[in-house]
């Protein structure tokens, strides 16, 4: 007699994040501690999560030194590319114009 194999769960590679996306996702922690409020209802944002503004993360982010330089260009790009990273690795979701930790 065969007996079916169950299926094994795929694991999710755990994504390694860079130093910007650490400072980034600490950023947006400390952010929520300090700023976060429950947002209006909405089908894209969990019931009950403390969110902050996207310019607010960015601003906690750029304190922290999300980037190498005080140039804006680089800031920006740096918190971009945090942000991107972050959210790809599910530990961060965005419903403009807010951000949460997952």
């Amino acid at each position: 007699m065969v007996e079916p194999i169950q299926a094994q769960p795929k694991k999710e590679r755990a994504i390694k994040l860079t130093k910007g996306g650490k400072i980034a996702l600490a950023a947006l922690r400390e952010a929520i501690g300090e700023l976060g409020a429950i947002p209006p209802v909405s089908n894209h944002i969990p019931a009950g999560v403390k969110t902050v503004t996207v310019s607010q993360w960015r601003d906690y982010a750029y304190r922290q030194g999300v980037a190498g330089s005080d140039e804006p260009r680089a800031r920006r790009l740096a918190f971009q590319r945090a942000h991107e990273a972050l959210v790809a690795a599910k530990q961060v979701a965005v419903w403009e114009p807010y951000a949460w930790a997952v």
